[in-house]
């Protein structure tokens, strides 16, 4: 094995490994249920430290969600959860950009409180070391790898790497592909530009996220973004191409690449045989992570990589009405997948109230974690007609539904404490439709503006 040269006497490890990243704590506003799931989890990984033999972790950024601030509560979990893995095991915890309070400057940082204790090593700045006999380089948010170390220099990296716009956007577009998606490709895109949390994450420094959002969905996708489209669709680019010139610091053939800062798994090769992998959250945060595995690695002493899926999280679950009905009805659909879950039902049909009812009955005794207010989920593509407008028939089945449901909410609070706080339903309800009517009728003038053309 070709030895790298060090610019100082690296740190020297050996034993296994386990290898975990982006637990956010303070997830969804703090909320206590995403502060159980997390401690749930953590007691899996340090479980599995015991029984694997683990002598250390490599933790690869994101140990807390909010920027700006930290509840006490949430500092308090943070604290316990890392120094009872600490007591088992050395860690090596890789600062991330949620760790970070501002953009650019690494010293301002939440994971500032571990440093006393001495089983717990904060990277904040590029750190070389060795492990079982093979070089590593571990690279925090901020950690200028590009430039300061050759290519090829190492057997392993580790860290919270600054993933490429371009990778994000394309591969969204060859996993939507991938499942055979029958809407238009730009359709697509400004799904992205919209829900994914890395290209629009707030800069909390005074910038904005990767585009303006309105701007995209108003006068079309900007030239970027349609040059991306090209590339993966016309010209068969490759997101593994696009992944940042990082990667060919690891040495070709035999290096292997393991990132956090994307939370969904995935493994694949990149440059020269390099293997690379993204070690996804150890949980699942969001929707649009409910189709990934969640988890963590395990290095033998060789340093050969083994995942392990968690088991005590709940997955996140959309049940959509359509699917409901095209199964026979709520009789006929298995609801048994919302057990433990957390669920959102997509309306995407019109269904009436009996109907209605036995789905919420049939989702109340599958027993899931937490059911989230619904959306409703109309294609762009025929809510919009060919030259832009709105097509009625489709936005009056939306409204409907919505009322609807307000309706429903309305008529499920509890009789007697209306009364005791004073409030006559009727009262309340046409409240809420008559502000309901006032947001729609904005948002209709809003829509006014011409989809994209593909």
């Amino acid at each position: 094995m070709e030895e790298s040269k060090f610019i100082s006497s690296p740190i020297i490890l050996t034993g296994n490994s386990l290898i975990f990243t982006d637990l956010h704590l303070g997830l969804a506003n703090s909320a206590s249920s995403r502060l159980r799931i997390a401690t749930n989890v953590m007691k899996e990984i340090i479980k599995a430290c015991v029984d694997h033999d683990v002598k250390q972790v490599f933790f690869l950024g994101d140990a807390f969600h909010n920027r700006k601030s930290l509840e006490l509560s949430v500092m308090n979990i943070g604290l316990k959860l890392f120094n009872a893995l600490a007591k088992k095991t050395d860690v090596y915890m890789v600062v991330g950009n949620h760790d970070l309070y501002y953009k650019n400057l690494e010293h301002v940082s939440s994971t500032n409180m571990f440093h006393s204790n001495p089983h717990i090593h904060v990277i904040s700045t590029c750190e070389q070391l060795l492990l079982n006999g093979q070089t590593v380089l571990l690279v925090p948010w901020l950690g200028k790898a590009v430039g300061m170390y050759k290519e090829n220099s190492f057997d392993i990296l580790m860290g919270h790497f600054d993933i490429s716009s371009r990778y994000l956007i394309t591969s969204y577009i060859e996993d939507q592909l991938e499942k055979q998606r029958t809407r238009p490709v730009s359709s697509l895109i400004r799904d992205v530009l919209e829900n994914d949390e890395l290209l629009n994450e707030a800069n909390e420094a005074g910038g904005s996220g990767f585009i303006d959002k309105d701007e995209a969905l108003a006068d079309n996708l900007n030239s970027e973004v349609d040059e991306i489209i090209r590339g993966t669709v016309q010209n068969a680019m490759k997101s593994a191409e696009m992944i940042g010139a990082f990667v060919k610091i690891a040495k070709k053939k035999t290096g292997v690449i393991y990132a956090g800062h994307i939370h969904k798994h995935k493994e694949f090769n990149v440059s020269d045989g390099r293997k690379f992998i993204f070690v996804g959250s150890p949980y699942q945060q969001t929707f649009g992570e409910m189709d990934s595995k969640t988890g963590y690695y395990i290095l033998d002493s060789e340093n050969k990589h083994q995942f392990f899926e968690t088991t005590s999280a709940p997955k996140f679950v959309k049940l959509r009405y359509s699917d409901i009905v095209n199964a026979g009805g709520p009789s006929a659909y298995d609801f048994s997948e919302l057990k433990n879950s957390i669920v959102k039902k997509i309306i995407d049909i019109e269904v009436n109230p009996e109907i209605e009812s036995k789905i919420n009955k049939a989702i109340n005794s599958a027993a899931p974690f937490e059911e989230q207010l619904p959306d409703w989920d109309v294609n762009a593509a025929s809510v919009l007609s060919a030259d832009g407008e709105i097509v009625n028939e489709n936005l009056d089945m939306i409204n409907r539904s919505k009322l609807g449901y307000i309706n429903n909410y309305v008529n499920s609070l509890d009789p007697d404490i209306l009364k005791e706080k004073g409030v006559d339903k009727d009262k309340l309800l046409n409240l809420m439709e008559h502000y309901y009517a006032q947001v729609d009728d904005a948002s209709a003038s809003m829509a006014s503006v011409k989809a994209p053309s593909d």
